[in-house]
């Protein structure tokens, strides 16, 4: 008992340090943690951008010009379906299910896209198909519009909002893609 007594504060000191130590570690490895929220959340909201973009004005209409007026437009569709497969790349490195359904969502616009290519060089009529390529695009923009003005610039909002299954965006989205699903199955079973 005496030799405890004789080394209490040594002990108390290797404790102390041993306490300190553990609260700056926890503290870096907090900033880390957060860091890495910030870089994935701005990855995403960049993402989210471009896709935007890329997906805005007059985006159909576009696409059937194109084709219509220019034999060579299968090199340019095939860039821009190129595109989609890094969009689709970039959505699936975000996990959670807004990104997943919106990549769904983009990859079955892209074979459209290029159903529409075929079909206007065969001279088919493609107004189904443009109204249903219309809606997917509508309502994948539309998502990105809410998305980006629920979470503004906050880059690790855009992170946890987005990779957590549970997240009032993710109930938000998952409602509103049931909406969109029926919508579809009620116009395709309808033949509009």
């Amino acid at each position: 008992m005496k030799m405890f007594h004789k080394h209490k504060k040594q002990i108390f000191f290797i404790i102390l340090i041993i306490s300190i130590s553990s609260i700056f570690l926890n503290f870096y490895q907090f900033n880390r943690i957060r860091d890495y929220q910030s870089a994935k959340g701005a990855d995403y909201l960049t993402t989210a951008r471009t896709l935007y973009h890329q997906l805005s004005n007059n985006y159909v209409d576009y696409w059937e010009k194109v084709v219509t007026e220019d034999e060579s437009a299968s090199n340019s569709l095939s860039f821009h379906l190129g595109k989609y497969e890094r969009f689709k790349w970039q959505l699936n490195q975000g996990g959670g299910l807004v990104f997943s359904l919106l990549r769904n969502e983009l990859s079955v616009l892209g074979r459209q896209l290029g159903k529409l290519d075929g079909q206007v060089k065969l001279g088919n009529d493609v107004k189904e198909l443009k109204n249903s390529m219309e809606t997917r695009r509508s309502f994948i923009i539309d998502t990105l519009t809410h998305i980006e003005a629920q979470l503004g610039e906050d880059t690790r909002k855009w992170y946890v909002q987005l990779s957590d299954f549970d997240s009032e965006t993710s109930q938000w989205f998952w409602k509103r893609f049931k909406e969109y699903e029926e919508k579809m199955y009620l116009t395709q079973s309808r033949g509009d």
